[in-house]
């Protein structure tokens, strides 16, 4: 045990707590500072992270770097780079949209533009339009509405999320069929 622990703990048991603070205080001042952890990152290693983190994911760049993913990922946010794509919709891209949203699906325009299914699905309701599917739903094989969910539910005059859990779970007495574009 350390010298000043050892005064320190003297003067708790006679009861003089101002001593014990004393030598406690003089023992964290003496006390040697805590060395960093691991390997540090120097320039190139940076500079590295910098100019591939677009191209290559924290995997590759864990392999080439000789490092783990999870230490990539923590510099990587340290340096504060991020992957968010700040590509703006372009006047071409949304008349892509208005002339195949009926006809593709939201992967295959994906695809062709670069963007993800949900970027495709949320540009769309941006700019009025909408894959939405519409059915016909028959009760007791009797047709009663026909639409989007949202249109049936309407009709019918039904609470939305019970008619989407119909569609969805299923019931006896109802029957939804998708109607083709």
């Amino acid at each position: 045990m350390n010298d000043y622990i050892k005064r320190a703990m003297i003067e708790l048991e006679k009861g003089n707590y101002q001593g014990y603070q004393i030598y406690m205080h003089c023992h964290r001042v003496k006390r040697p500072t805590r060395k960093p952890v691991g390997d540090h990152w120097d320039r190139e290693q940076n500079k590295f992270i910098k100019q591939n983190y677009q191209s290559m994911n924290d995997k590759e760049l864990a392999t080439a770097l000789g490092r783990t993913i999870e230490a990539v990922k923590s510099q990587r946010k340290k340096l504060r780079l991020s992957r968010l794509s700040k590509r703006y919709w372009t006047k071409k891209e949304d008349d892509f949209l208005r002339q195949h949203f009926e006809e593709h699906s939201l992967k295959k325009m994906g695809s062709v533009l670069n963007r993800s299914p949900k970027q495709i699905s949320y540009r769309l309701s941006k700019i009025g339009l909408s894959k939405v599917s519409k059915y016909d739903l028959y009760i007791n094989n009797q047709q009663v509405a026909s639409g989007t969910i949202r249109e049936i539910a309407d009709q019918i005059d039904a609470n939305l999320y019970t008619v989407k859990r119909w569609r969805t779970e299923g019931v006896s007495w109802a029957n939804f069929v998708k109607l083709n574009k």
